[in-house]
């Protein structure tokens, strides 16, 4: 409360020196929508751009451009290259670390998930898509006249070398399936549930978040995964998976699954409605991104504010004033420290 009680009262000060852009409510907070690894930093794509985290330093760096600001998706392949997906008819993007390239062929309308397998996978409305490098293959949906149908989520079984994915949609059915080795798309039956994430454990089982709870696939069969935590919400958001461990979060509680054993650890933030958007294991670390509160570091029991925002260059953050984190104007920033410029978080 205290942390947005100043929010508010920085939101005045700032009106008054003539800067916009910085909210006070959950409404109006910028949203962190999907995060990826590598090595050395944490990608987030969020409502202001793609944001990037130094797992070593902490520092954060933000990068945008005209068309790819409002970012919906992020993916990282294996030689640390970097692709975004934006909203409505931003499509997709490679990032080489200071601008984005925009990646042609393909008229890909809102996309929702991004991930580098055998190839990069995309996940958007009506059709999923798969770029092998320099052109794009497009599957489309088995159900052409719904008026919503969002490719979720993505996974790929390496074992098989098969893509899976979930849909949310409103029609009933056609919300689980895969690519055959035909290349057409095929669908679990009588499956009809949302999906909003997915992944696969090291032995094969597919496990689903959903709008009603957790699920599990084995060889094509669905069942409720059984678990005692009575506090998670119904609503499941997001799910991973590394060595022998599970992750699953419903709202702001995050669960940790080791067989048949389950713990759950709550993420208080700022914002009451938020809800935590990605799971990533790390080694001994699991980063957490929350809707509204951003980015956090679990190092198993607890969870600690890993991020300050979306923060932007100097060089980025152009000639405005410079304010403190309390909205008071500094007139000689100190190097290193994080100050408010134009409405944004900056680094000196």
């Amino acid at each position: 409360m205290k942390e947005k009680l100043i929010k508010m009262m920085f939101v005045a000060v700032l009106a008054g020196a003539g800067v916009a852009e910085v909210v006070a409510d959950d409404a109006g907070q910028v949203m962190f929508r999907n995060a990826a690894l590598d090595s050395d930093y944490v990608w987030m794509a969020t409502g202001e751009g793609l944001v990037r985290h130094d797992k070593k330093s902490g520092e954060e760096q933000s990068f945008s451009s005209e068309r790819y600001k409002n970012l919906t998706a992020v993916a990282v392949s294996s030689d640390g290259v970097v692709y975004v997906g934006g909203a409505a008819g931003a499509g997709t993007a490679m990032f080489d670390g200071s601008s984005f390239t925009p990646l042609s062929g393909a008229d890909i309308q809102n996309v929702s998930r991004m991930i580098c397998a055998d190839r990069l996978w995309t996940g958007a409305s009506q059709c999923l898509y798969a770029y092998d490098g320099s052109s794009w293959e497009t599957y489309e949906s088995a159900y052409p006249m719904a008026s919503y149908y969002q490719f979720d989520a993505l996974a790929f079984d390496g074992a098989s070398g098969t893509l899976w994915f979930g849909v949310d949609t409103n029609v009933a059915g056609g919300r689980l399936g895969y690519v055959s080795q035909e290349g057409k798309l095929s669908y679990v039956a009588d499956f009809t549930e949302n999906v909003y994430d997915m992944c696969f454990t090291g032995e094969g089982t597919l496990l689903m978040a959903t709008e009603s709870g957790m699920f599990r696939c084995d060889n094509g069969v669905v069942s409720f995964l059984e678990h005692p935590i009575s506090s998670l919400p119904r609503k499941c958001t997001a799910v991973a998976a590394a060595d022998d461990n599970v992750w699953f979060a419903g709202g702001n509680t995050l669960v940790s699954g080791t067989g048949n054993a389950y713990r759950s650890f709550r993420c208080d933030t700022d914002y009451e409605s938020d809800y935590i958007t990605t799971i990533l294991p790390d080694g001994d670390t699991v980063w957490v991104t929350l809707a509204y509160g951003g980015l956090y570091r679990f190092d198993g029991e607890t969870f600690e504010h890993a991020g300050v925002g979306a923060v932007v260059s100097d060089s980025e953050a152009g000639d405005g004033r410079t304010y403190d984190l309390n909205g008071i104007e500094i007139r000689e920033p100190r190097k290193g420290a994080v100050y408010i410029r134009n409405g944004k978080k900056v680094t000196i």
